[in-house]
């Protein structure tokens, strides 16, 4: 079968993603080429167009198109009912003939992502976000390619409304919370969060009863409910100033100078962790396995993964790296591939997005007069950069998919020294209280963080004290690290990078942050990248073999 899932009818991150007789052959997030985060009330046209391209197809000739939602389970939830109309109304495919439409439950979908994601034959299956159609948390089990959820929690009970309330109380911003999960590490618990408690077959909130209330209300009333709740508890809203910048060299030795703000976002995650580490016991314990397989916006909390991880509940535990909603563009082709009697192939790569051109790349270089070299050894070239403490934009082969820059479209520096870290941080533009995970060369990482599988640095894991003494840039006010474990089978030139650095350094691991600016989603194509290097303080720029510099002081290795 040649299906194409997509994902966007909640109203952000649009995606496509082909599947070709069981096997991913492309995948392509809508905000990487719209350029805005998240992609918000897109369709994800150009996501097709890029998928049906790499597989030399046109839209007619798909068997079915998937959907990454159901609107049979929500029918006071118009945006459901019309976004699939829109999106086949586009001139792109006009004149085509329009394949069949398959609309796969929110959460199935997820759980597809990362059940046929992971390759094992028998998982349990947690998928946890803010919300599909009616449904926040799916508990569920995968045997032998057969899939089914079992319990789900509704609305009412959204940890990730929850977590994206807390946020938006901290004055944060939309899409932030990963900045609530790194201010918590500043942070002294308040306390449990009273509403969420732990039941025997998982938690509950009682806060408000909203699951039988149409879309629109539904969804007001839970977050003014919380909105109300958080006020009461902690206080009017005081947003995280940057005035606070002063204090956080001095947070991890005396926490009293830790903010108000960083007091309640421990407290949430403290609540949130222990709910996740609660429902992966109880999802191994009622399927009698130790392999859990997680998806779901929520699943972006490394934190909680991490605590999961050294719980000892499980053995595997793998997490689709496309948690968010865009991997439901993921899922819904998976299960309608097997629904069909194709065999799905697992998630062998992250890289499925669009791929840079070389020689492209130079001819346009030199048509607007942007320089560049080519030298003899490119990936020396870079390493020698960074041993001198630059800072370099990396771009090669295809785009990742999901949240996480991993290795080819990476912003890197040596994580020796804490005021690296913070530099990076302007010169993206982030909060200066936010951590950068570190790419660890896979031969050397259980001396960091022990012996953890993390290729897709969704792990915050607990660093040695070889971490803090060699790459202290990369360990966080707690103590953690949300390594990225690099192997040579997995992305080969950039682990041959992290180990020209070792030689040249002793360190075998590099920061690597997202290669974007504030307000910008990952570069996708070698224009953005330029782009974002000529308007930023990056020294350097690699893209595959080519090299862009700020000064023709900078001393290397010969060319």
């Amino acid at each position: 079968m040649l299906v194409l899932g997509v994902s966007g009818a909640f109203g952000h991150d649009a995606a496509a993603c082909l599947i070709r007789d069981g096997q991913v052959v492309a995948m392509m997030e809508e905000e990487r080429v719209v350029r805005t985060p998240h992609a918000p009330a897109a369709t994800p046209l150009f996501a097709t167009l890029f998928c049906l391209a790499e597989a030399a197809v046109g839209f007619g000739d798909l068997d079915c198109v998937a959907a990454s939602w159901n609107p049979e389970r929500d029918l006071s939830a118009r945006h459901l009912h019309d976004f699939m109309n829109r999106f086949l109304a586009h001139d792109a495919w006009h004149s085509d003939r329009k394949p069949p439409i398959e609309y796969v439950d929110h959460h199935l979908a997820h759980a597809a992502s990362t059940y046929y994601g992971s390759g094992f034959d028998e998982a349990a299956v947690l998928v946890v976000d803010g919300n599909g159609e009616d449904t926040s948390t799916s508990l569920g089990y995968g045997l032998n390619g057969s899939l089914r959820l079992d319990q789900t929690f509704g609305v009412s009970h959204s940890l990730g409304q929850f977590y994206t309330s807390a946020t938006r109380y901290l004055g944060l911003g939309s899409h932030a919370e990963g900045k609530t999960m790194g201010l918590a590490a500043y942070g002294r618990s308040l306390g449990p969060v009273e509403p969420v408690r732990l039941t025997d077959d998982g938690y509950r909130v009682d806060l408000a009863d909203v699951d039988d209330l149409a879309a629109d209300e539904r969804f007001s009333t839970l977050i003014r409910a919380w909105s109300q709740w958080l006020e009461s508890a902690y206080g009017a809203r005081r947003p995280v100033a940057c005035s606070w910048d002063r204090h956080l060299g001095a947070a991890r030795r005396q926490p009293s100078l830790a903010p108000y703000q960083a007091d309640v976002a421990a407290s949430v995650q403290e609540q949130l962790t222990a709910v996740i580490v609660h429902l992966a016991a109880v999802a191994t314990a009622r399927y009698g396995t130790r392999r859990l397989a997680v998806a779901g916006g929520v699943g972006l909390n490394c934190a909680a993964n991490g605590a999961v991880a050294a719980s000892g509940l499980v053995d595997d535990l793998y997490i689709v790296p496309a948690e968010h909603d865009a991997g439901g563009a993921l899922g819904a082709a998976m299960w309608v591939s097997a629904q069909g009697g194709d065999r799905v192939e697992p998630l062998r790569t992250p890289y499925l997005g669009l791929r840079v051109h070389q020689r492209r790349v130079a001819d346009r270089l030199r048509e607007i007069g942007v320089p560049f070299t080519e030298p003899s050894d490119p990936v020396s070239y870079a390493a020698d950069l960074l041993a001198q403490g630059k800072v370099i934009g990396w771009v090669q082969g295809r785009l990742e998919v999901g949240p996480r820059a991993l290795g080819n479209r990476s912003i890197l520096a040596l994580p020796d020294r804490v005021t690296r870290r913070d530099h990076v941080n302007r010169l993206k533009g982030r909060e200066p209280w936010r951590p950068l995970a570190p790419a660890i060369l896979d031969r050397r990482a259980p001396e960091f963080v022990g012996d953890v599988e993390s290729p897709h640095m969704l792990l915050a894991l607990s660093a040695t004290d070889s971490a803090y003494q060699t790459m202290p840039g990369a360990v966080h006010a707690d103590g953690s690290m949300r390594a990225q474990v690099v192997s040579s089978r997995a992305n080969p030139r950039f682990h041959h990078l992290l180990d020209a650095v070792e030689e040249r350094t002793g360190c075998p691991a590099l920061l690597n942050t997202s290669f974007n600016l504030s307000g910008e989603a990952i570069v996708a194509n070698a224009g953005d990248a330029v782009r974002s290097f000529l308007s930023s303080g990056l020294d350097a720029l690699v893209i595959e073999d080519l090299v862009l510099t700020k000064s023709t002081r900078i001393a290397t290795g010969p060319a």
